[in-house]
């Protein structure tokens, strides 16, 4: 059976933001502009009070300087949602797939692997310097590395860190954060000397086994549609879609 209705809240609360408010059942994220999930509003429920709550979240991004932003996701968005804002000017981004898989099947069909594992509560320096190592190559500044360190990789939820080594060099990582019976699958990010030898598809094995042994039946992640190389991943691991959803940003 497919897990939808809690899929969008979980993705939320495993990559937290600096501001998190409520507003009838919409959630305003605010995190100094880093990231696209926490720098906007995760819009759910009915069409009721679409146009009210959508001025209520453009003031509150100007309120801080920031550009306003809204997931909208086909699983809990309103239906008018996507339809409003695009006649407001605003434009859909970054397609993003959001899949599941039951733990048990993703332990199946991954592999350990002959790496080092190493597993922690928190992100070591070891861990976080490889993490963002790969990041940053993506644009990232010096600045946001704390807010991703203090902030977003410190989840409400009990959280694991995934690193695979050899040599005593960390070389693939990720994180699994456990909340009501999922583990969530994000941070995945591995060299690009080192991809294609197995390294990630050990670090998914590890997270699923560490979701398992704290109860998690199934696991789930969001990943870029255009991200050929780890959707094909994680389609070999068992994930299979469930939805998706997209960022209206205005222009």
């Amino acid at each position: 059976m497919s897990p939808t209705p809690i899929l969008d809240e979980l993705i939320a609360n495993a990559w937290p933001a600096q501001i998190d408010v409520e507003h009838e059942g919409w959630r305003f994220r605010w995190n100094s502009g880093v990231s696209r999930r926490a720098n906007s509003v995760l819009a759910v429920g009915s069409d009721e009070h679409v146009p009210e709550l959508v001025a209520e979240a453009e003031a509150f991004y100007r309120r801080r300087g920031c550009p306003p932003r809204f997931q909208v996701s086909t699983a809990s968005a309103p239906d008018r949602l996507a339809e409003y804002l695009a006649s407001r000017g605003y434009i859909p981004e970054a397609q993003t797939l959001v899949e599941w898989a039951a733990t048990d099947e993703v332990i199946e069909r991954t592999g350990a692997g002959s790496w080092e594992i190493c597993a922690t509560d928190r992100p070591t320096d070891e861990w976080f310097d490889a993490y963002w190592a790969m990041e940053s190559s993506r644009g990232r500044s010096a600045a946001d590395a704390p807010i991703y360190r203090e902030v977003l990789l410190r989840p409400p939820a009990p959280a694991r860190f995934l690193a695979a080594s050899d040599d005593h060099q960390v070389h693939s990582v990720g994180q699994t954060v456990i909340d009501r019976g999922f583990a969530g699958v994000q941070c995945v990010a591995t060299h690009p000397a080192k991809r294609r030898l197995g390294a990630a598809f050990s670090v998914l094995h590890h997270l699923a086994v560490e979701g398992s042994a704290r109860g998690a039946h199934a696991m789930y992640l969001a990943v870029m549609a255009d991200n050929v190389g780890a959707t094909r991943m994680y389609e070999r691991a068992g994930f299979v879609v469930d939805h998706e959803y997209r960022y209206f940003s205005a222009r």
